[in-house]
């Protein structure tokens, strides 16, 4: 069976892929319900290890819906500068902080609120994960959207 699937293997995909015609613009800054699609532990380019969240968006708050299933991307070093971005991260979607990497797929499908901002990385804007707030707090707070904002 080929890795990739027939509609992925159209002509216009291919030739699009070859002339680099992929739409990775940032999305517009603001608050979006995401999905925990996958966590990777990595080493970084300067030798450290980090947590990587890859995040669909599922609803944009304003109720825009032309940017579901576009992603975004949270994580940190696992250090102590890192810790307290990463903790929040197994916050916002229930993980509890002494999993081991291969138990986090358990959480995904997981739903959380997420702020995103538009950052400048090498000469190019991106995507920024802010904050990470979990769903059940966001439901308490949605008549007041300043408060997902923490």
């Amino acid at each position: 069976m080929p890795v990739l699937p027939k509609q992925l293997r159209t002509p216009s995909k291919i030739d699009e892929a070859r002339d680099g015609n992929t739409d990775y613009a940032p999305i517009p800054e603001g608050n979006y319900v995401v999905e925990l699609v996958n966590i990777s532990q990595r080493t970084s380019a300067a030798g450290n290890e980090r947590l990587n969240f890859e995040l669909k968006v599922v609803e944009d708050t304003n109720g825009d819906d032309e940017y579901n299933n576009r992603r975004v991307f949270y994580g940190s070093n696992i250090n102590e500068q890192g810790a307290p971005w990463l903790i929040r991260g197994f916050d916002a979607f229930g993980i509890p902080h002494d999993a081991d990497i291969d138990d986090m797929e358990d959480y995904y499908g997981t739903e959380a609120k997420a702020r995103v901002a538009i950052t400048e990385y090498k000469g190019e804007e991106r995507n920024d994960v802010r904050s990470l707030t979990p769903m059940s707090v966001a439901a308490a707070t949605a008549d007041d959207d300043d408060d997902w904002d923490a």
